[in-house]
């Protein structure tokens, strides 16, 4: 990484494994890494004073969220001064050249706010990293069972971002939060993350204002990275399960018609009933009490989920717990 205008900032909460390989993927240019811990409780901010004391280390005493930690980055951390932030979960492994390429992006297309490289998986395949707007037309359209049937009409494979293999340089409606290259002026213009997105969706809102304040926000497979993906909540997948469906109608609220959102409300709503139905069953059939205790949580979830209106739907984050 040679771009004296750019700062690689890492969101972490209790990933130090994965963390230590983000890392040691960017030796020689910790100088130019800062990492945001949002309260890790697995020695990660240990292990990065003992073995990467070249990458700054930015300690937060609660659990803000990815958006929230990355406002506090771009403000008060060590990236305040420069133009480019590489943002970045830590389960990323950077191959050389990469950051480069993603920053010589933004350089290349001033009219860019938001620049996201190719992702692939751990096993070399590619990670799917951009999507139409959640709740559009096209979303209708361009989701997975829909698009396994378009696919087979000649010319549509290509425009379907489903189906789409990231070979290329394009503008997209948003792209995957894995790893974002953001300029500071469009960021700044827009306020930064929206920090009532806890999880989820703050990258997919951060792009749509980017792009109404008229900015462009683009996908280049000039730089590709490794992504893990969902280390830090496979453990969690319920409240996760929760978070999305609190995150996506946030999203809904902020940017469409109410009728729009009743709607979109009414969907998710179809799907958690069907989700409380199947655990009751599942209930119904276990009988080992250990094995119980996980399906009730999740019915209790449901429960609760299905309970939400529009009106909890805006409760301020700072109101809200963690959900890790």
């Amino acid at each position: 990484m040679t771009q004296p205008g750019a700062v690689v900032a890492i969101i972490n909460f209790n990933t130090r494994e994965e963390l230590r390989d983000c890392l040691e993927s960017l030796r020689p240019n910790l100088g130019q890494v800062v990492v945001f811990d949002n309260k890790s409780t697995d020695g990660s901010p240990e292990m990065m004073r003992v073995d990467y004391p070249e990458a700054a280390l930015m300690e937060n005493d609660e659990n803000l969220g990815y958006g929230a930690a990355a406002n506090r980055v771009f403000s008060d951390g060590c990236a305040r001064s420069v133009e480019f932030l590489i943002l970045s979960n830590s389960d990323v492994i950077f191959p050389p050249g990469s950051v480069d390429a993603l920053v010589d992006d933004l350089v290349r297309h001033p009219e860019a706010g938001i620049a996201g490289p190719r992702l692939l998986n751990a096993d070399g395949t590619l990670q799917r990293s951009c999507f139409p707007l959640p709740g559009s037309l096209r979303w209708v359209f361009d989701n997975d069972g829909v698009s396994a049937i378009l696919a087979w009409i000649p010319g549509v494979r290509g425009q379907l971002f489903r189906l789409w293999e990231h070979d290329r340089d394009r503008e997209v409606p948003w792209v995957k939060g894995a790893v974002l290259a953001i300029r500071r002026t469009a960021f700044e213009e827009v306020g930064g993350f929206d920090e009532s997105f806890f999880m989820y969706y703050e990258e997919t809102d951060l792009c749509l204002r980017i792009a109404r304040n008229g900015w462009r926000v683009r996908f280049t497979p000039a730089s590709e990275v490794s992504h893990l993906g969902g280390v830090s909540t496979a453990k969690v997948q319920t409240a996760m399960a929760v978070e999305l469906f609190i995150s996506s109608m946030r999203f809904a609220r902020r940017h469409y018609s109410v009728l729009h959102s009743m709607l979109l409300l009414g969907i998710w709503k179809a799907i958690l009933l069907v989700r409380l139905i199947r655990d009751r069953l599942r209930l119904a059939m276990t009988s080992h009490t250990q094995e119980r205790q996980p399906i009730k949580d999740d019915l209790q979830a449901w429960r609760r989920t299905l309970s939400w209106t529009f009106r909890d739907l805006e409760v301020p984050a700072a109101n809200r717990k963690s959900p890790l």
